[in-house]
C-alpha cells in the first residue's frame, strides 16, 4: 500500500497508473480544527497532527508548507529591521553569503522536518519571495527601492537566487519534496527579471 507522499510524487511525476491528487492548502490551525469537529474527529490542537487526521478523515494527500526564510537568512532574520535603503539591501547580500557556513543548521532543519512528517504528506520549502527580496521591506518599498537603486536590487536578487538554489539542494537531499515561489507582484513581473543581467523594472 502506498503512502500519502508517494501517491503524491507519483501523481507530479506523472508515473503510470498514478491517480489524480487533490491536496487542499489549510495553513490555519484554527481552520483544521473546525473541520475536526465538524467531522466529529478529536482535535490534537497540534496543527501537523491535525492536517494529517483531517487528510486521513476526508481522503486527500496533505501538503506541508515549511519556512524557507530562517535556512536562508538564520534564524534571527526576522528579528532584524525592515530594508529602507541602499545598505539594507547590501547587508541583505551578506547574509545571504552565510548558507555555507549555516549547512549544518540548514541540513538538521529539514532532516527535522521530514522525520516529523514521516510519509505522511509531502513538505514544500517556500518562498523565497525573490522579486521582494524575501518581504524584507514594505510592498511599497519594493518599487521605490528597485526604481532608485536598480543595481543592487538586481544584484540582491541574484544572491537570493544562488544561496535558495543551495538552501534547496540541502532540502531535498534531506528529503524535503518540492520549492515554492510566491511573492508580491508576482504575476506582474516580466519573467525576462529572473534572467541574470537582463533584468528590466
Amino acid at each position: 500500500m502506498t503512502t500519502p507522499r508517494q501517491r503524491f510524487i507519483d501523481c507530479v511525476r506523472h508515473a503510470p497508473g498514478a491517480a489524480p491528487v487533490v491536496s487542499p492548502f489549510l495553513p490555519k490551525p484554527e481552520l483544521l480544527e473546525k473541520t475536526l469537529v465538524a467531522l466529529g474527529e478529536p482535535v490534537t490542537h497540534d496543527p501537523i497532527d491535525d492536517e494529517i487526521r483531517v487528510s486521513a478523515a476526508l481522503g486527500y494527500e496533505p501538503m506541508f508548507m515549511i519556512d524557507l526564510h530562517a535556512p536562508l537568512y538564520g534564524a534571527d532574520v526576522d528579528a532584524g529591521p525592515l530594508i529602507e535603503d541602499e545598505a539594507g539591501i547590501y547587508a541583505l547580500i551578506e547574509r545571504t553569503r552565510t548558507v555555507e557556513a549555516r549547512e549544518p543548521e540548514i541540513r538538521r532543519y529539514y532532516r527535522q522536518w521530514r522525520e516529523r512528517i514521516g510519509e505522511a504528506g509531502v513538505i514544500v520549502n517556500g518562498h523565497p519571495q525573490v522579486g521582494w527580496l524575501s518581504a524584507r521591506m514594505t510592498q511599497e518599498n519594493m518599487f521605490l527601492l528597485d526604481h532608485d537603486f536598480p543595481a543592487t536590487y538586481a544584484a540582491a536578487a541574484e544572491a537570493i537566487i544562488v544561496a535558495n538554489m543551495r538552501v534547496n539542494e540541502i532540502a531535498m537531499e534531506a528529503g524535503i519534496d518540492f520549492m515554492s515561489e510566491g511573492t508580491f507582484g508576482l504575476e506582474l513581473i516580466s519573467p525576462r527579471w529572473y534572467v541574470s543581467g537582463s533584468k528590466t523594472s
